[in-house]
């Protein structure tokens, strides 16, 4: 039986802002930045989703895309195209591992913090706080 709550909570202005700033930098790069680019994006989408109280976290960087990338697309070449699947694959593999449930310590990897106040999360687990809570309904955590 599927259980947990899913939220989104990104808005468009702050994608169109996330769009011009990496879509300035890959131009101005001739392409370059595009790594760089997908990995912002991913790390919003991230930053911008809770699961069951909890926020995601994307730690993926463009390095990492980009030689992912690369391998891909070489042995894509190689193989005439046969590779391409297990490339998208592959891709979707990356993405995973380097998606986390946010801690304390994500706080640098989370793109739009600004309208959060340190007393709407727990400080041990990130989960959003009601306002006036003493405890925090995630992990327990009794809070100050």
């Amino acid at each position: 039986m599927a259980y947990g709550k899913f939220d989104f909570k990104g808005t468009g202005l702050s994608y169109l802002w996330l769009f011009i700033w990496t879509a300035f930098l890959t131009v101005i790069t001739f392409g370059l930045y595009t790594p760089w680019a997908a990995s912002a994006a991913l790390r919003w989408g991230c930053a911008n989703t809770y699961i069951d109280g909890k926020r995601l976290c994307f730690k993926g960087s463009g390095a990492g895309y980009f030689a992912n990338w690369l391998l891909i697309i070489v042995l894509t070449i190689i193989t005439l195209g046969i590779y391409a699947p297990w490339g998208a694959v592959r891709f979707y593999r990356w993405i995973t591992n380097n998606t986390y449930f946010a801690d304390q310590g994500d706080i640098e990897y989370l793109v739009d913090t600004k309208g959060i106040e340190k007393n709407d999360q727990c400080k041990k687990c990130s989960a959003r706080l009601p306002e006036g809570a003493t405890f925090c309904g995630e992990c327990g955590n009794k809070l100050d």
